[in-house]
């Protein structure tokens, strides 16, 4: 949700204070009789300017998600549709997993290496490799529970375990979610690929063995001779195929949702698990856009100013 995308820049608000910013830079770059700009004074302007405006759209596009967050409601799993959800519940393991890293029992982990880079000033730590579990667990809250693929997140954590190298040239962090741990999130609830291909496949197992049966394939020679004709194999398969829709029923009477699956959507690709509440989270966007907003404004200004007053000396 954090990264910038083209659309950002041309949306309306983006567009419209670029514009203005932009006219207000311009004319102050040329209102003065000597309009030539010394070439370091036009290099400092600019990156004020392009660093103004970039911090307003970062502003901006945290307020909206913000106003998303507030507008989508909460739903209890049982309950979920179609489409773009927001849930709140405990997670459960499928299968425990064990981070790399700390070697905690988990349900998820992302952990980071990062080499040491010298800089002028002194250090920094430079990404060079991202590791993620991706195994899908379930959520539940009191209703019913729901399976959660965790590919492509956005995972609105803090990092829960650091390490280093022998040497020191080498930090590893890593983020994890515990089993029974309670999360935020927001996805897009749909059929899950997985069960209609499971469903598929125990149908075709089911038919192959019925085929090399010949004791329970001669339950359906209707007319006892010995052979089974195509209408009798038509009826077999039939007969297999209501079964295993006997099955399926019975597997989503018990756990309706068995065949429902929250993950990163096709048409919203909006997909966050988080450790903070909604309150929090909301909080989070709000204060983070109005910031940078204000900043981006005030950045922008002042290019214009510097702009003008280079402008006025030369």
């Amino acid at each position: 949700m954090d990264k910038i995308k083209f659309s950002d820049f041309t949306n309306g608000s983006s567009v419209a204070f670029s514009s203005l910013v932009l006219a207000l830079y311009i004319s102050a770059a040329v209102k003065h009789s000597s309009p030539v700009i010394p070439y370091k004074g036009l290099m400092v302007s600019l990156v004020f300017l392009l660093s103004g405006i970039t911090f307003f759209i970062i502003g901006i596009k945290n307020l909206k998600a913000k106003k998303f967050i507030e507008d989508i409601p909460t739903s209890k799993i049982r309950s979920i549709a179609m489409g773009l959800v927001e849930l709140i519940g405990k997670t459960a393991e499928i299968c425990r997993i064990i981070s790399p890293i700390s070697k905690t029992a988990c349900v998820y982990y992302s952990y980071t290496v990062e080499k040491k880079v010298s800089t002028q000033d002194g250090y920094r730590w430079k990404e060079t490799a991202r590791v993620k579990s991706d195994v899908p667990f379930y959520l539940e809250d009191e209703t019913a529970r729901v399976l959660i693929d965790p590919r492509d997140v956005f995972f609105d954590y803090e990092s829960r375990f650091t390490d280093y190298s022998n040497d020191g040239n080498l930090r590893y962090r890593e983020w994890n979610i515990l089993n029974h741990e309670e999360i935020f999130l927001i996805g897009t609830a749909e059929k899950s690929r997985d069960f209609l291909q499971q469903s598929k496949d125990d149908l075709i197992m089911a038919i192959r063995k019925l085929k090399w049966n010949q004791q329970e394939l001669m339950k359906f020679d209707s007319n006892k001779d010995g052979k089974i004709d195509l209408h009798e194999w038509d009826s077999a398969v039939n007969n297999v195929t209501i079964e295993q829709e006997q099955e399926k029923i019975r597997i989503l009477c018990s756990d309706p949702l068995a065949d429902i699956v929250v993950k990163k959507g096709s048409l919203n690709s909006t997909f966050i698990i988080s450790e903070k509440s909604q309150k929090d989270l909301i909080n989070k966007y709000f204060y983070r856009g109005l910031s940078l907003t204000a900043l981006g404004v005030f950045v922008s200004l002042l290019s214009v100013v510097i702009v003008s007053a280079f402008s006025f000396l030369s």
